[in-house]
C-alpha cells in the first residue's frame, strides 16, 4: 500500500486473523497477493475489491476517498 504522496505504508505478507490498520494521503494505492483471502474496510465500512481489479489472485486497486 502506497499513499497518494508516494510514501510505502505497508509491504508484508500478511497472515491468517491479521488487521493492519494505515492512515495515508490518498488516494491509497494498494495490492494485494492473495485477494480471495483478504477484506479490506475505509473509515470502518467494507470496502469491496471490484472483479475489474482482479487478475488471477491478485489485486490492484486505488482508494480515492472514504
Amino acid at each position: 500500500v502506497s499513499d497518494g504522496a508516494g510514501r510505502r505504508l505497508f509491504y508484508d505478507l500478511g497472515t491468517e486473523g491479521r488487521i493492519v490498520t494505515l492512515s495515508g494521503d490518498a488516494p491509497l494505492r494498494v495490492i494485494l497477493g492473495d485477494s480471495e483471502n483478504v477484506s479490506v474496510s475505509v473509515g470502518g465500512q467494507p470496502w469491496p475489491i471490484p472483479a475489474s481489479a482482479r487478475s488471477g489472485r491478485l489485486a490492484r486497486l486505488t482508494i480515492t476517498s472514504q
